[in-house]
């Protein structure tokens, strides 16, 4: 009956006759029919998306604190953990580097905690009828209530909330006040995630605790996480049956090699320069070979090139209104590496230095 969750008696009939006249019979097996029936009354909606997970946190490289601290809530929302009186937790603010896994965090997390995916596209909430803006808000955070325990994804929270007031009559400020109360005073377990590449173009009042359980922040990947995510990214482009696999053992040597090569780069670039490698290997119909991954990296200016000044920027505000998603463990692999000295860890690194 859970599947079932935020349809109305005419869907759910619709829903479980479908299934029973699959098999005649309903069960465990059907619930993908019933989701699918969800997923067909939230699209109908035209405000939340019903977003199908296709990854799980192996895929993510790095980024250990994060996950640890998404690890331990698992279940919290459950009847068992009113037991250890602890409340259904409220949502994480992601903050970073554009390109370093901040919404292939929230896709996978899906994955880890079983729930549904609802992405909330606040560009579709603003109508230009006259208070059909607030009731869209109302609407789509009644529909996420309905259907919990799920998981609210906000993208780019910036870009629907970063310029609330501004020259609209308040219709922004109504919106986002709609929003901020219901965060703080929602009683169904509706997880919001939000990821942000400018956290500081959001109100304050946004960021205080009682909103979300906790703010991270993303930095670049260290040289072990460039080397889990080359890893990633080559066993996906050279596994199965492709053409491209074959002229070189996807090794420790050659990890760290690529890792040391691309010090710098985002998990977005890594991914983009195995998938330029891969072309240039097709351009001559033969096999990948360590030689194409290393030309791809010299052909590529990273963002931390091209926008350094607003990278420490980010940095700076994170050492201290942030926690690091990197565990402390890794983020010492530079004061060892010769990429910093020891007392430039902390400096070099966004965010607070906790373990979870």
């Amino acid at each position: 009956m859970q599947a079932a969750q935020g349809l109305t008696l005419g869907e759910a009939e619709n829903a479980f006759a479908r299934a029973i006249a699959t098999d005649r019979r309903l069960d465990a097996s059907d619930i993908a029919m019933v989701l699918d029936e969800k997923r067909q009354t939230i699209r109908k909606s035209g405000l939340l998306e019903f977003i199908s997970p296709t990854g799980t946190m192996a895929d993510v490289g790095g980024l250990e604190n994060l996950k640890k601290w998404l690890a331990k809530r698992n279940g919290s929302w459950l009847p068992e953990a009113q037991r250890w009186s602890i409340p259904a937790p409220k949502g994480v603010l992601i903050t970073g580097i554009p390109g370093c896994g901040k919404s292939l965090t929230a896709t996978c997390m899906a994955t880890l905690w079983g729930l549904p995916l609802l992405r909330l596209d606040v560009g579709r909430v603003f109508s230009g009828l006259v208070g059909s803006s607030e009731q869209n808000m109302r609407g789509a955070l009644k529909l996420a209530e309905a259907v919990s325990p799920s998981i609210l994804w906000i993208d780019e929270i910036e870009k629907g909330f970063g310029s609330s007031g501004g020259g609209d009559s308040g219709t922004s400020q109504r919106v986002f006040g709609t929003f901020l109360t219901w965060m703080q005073e929602k009683k169904n377990p509706v997880f919001v995630i939000a990821t942000a590449n400018k956290i500081d173009a959001l109100p304050p009042e946004f960021l205080r605790k009682g909103r979300f359980d906790e703010i991270f922040f993303v930095d670049l990947p260290t040289k072990e996480e460039r080397t889990h995510i080359w890893k990633i990214q080559l066993d996906k482009r050279l596994g199965g049956t492709s053409e491209a696999s074959g002229d070189f053992d996807v090794d420790s040597g050659s990890l760290n090699a690529l890792a040391e090569r691309s010090e710098g780069f985002s998990g977005a670039e890594i991914a983009e320069a195995v998938i330029s490698a891969c072309f240039e290997a097709f351009s001559e119909r033969r096999r990948l070979n360590e030689k194409d991954l290393h030309r791809a990296i010299a052909n590529t200016v990273p963002l931390s090139v091209t926008q350094a000044e607003q990278i420490n920027a980010v940095r700076g505000w994170a050492s201290k209104r942030a926690v690091a998603a990197t565990s402390i463990s890794a983020r010492e692999e530079y004061s060892t590496s010769g990429s910093a000295s020891a007392d430039d860890v902390t400096s070099w690194r966004g965010g607070r230095q906790i373990d979870f």
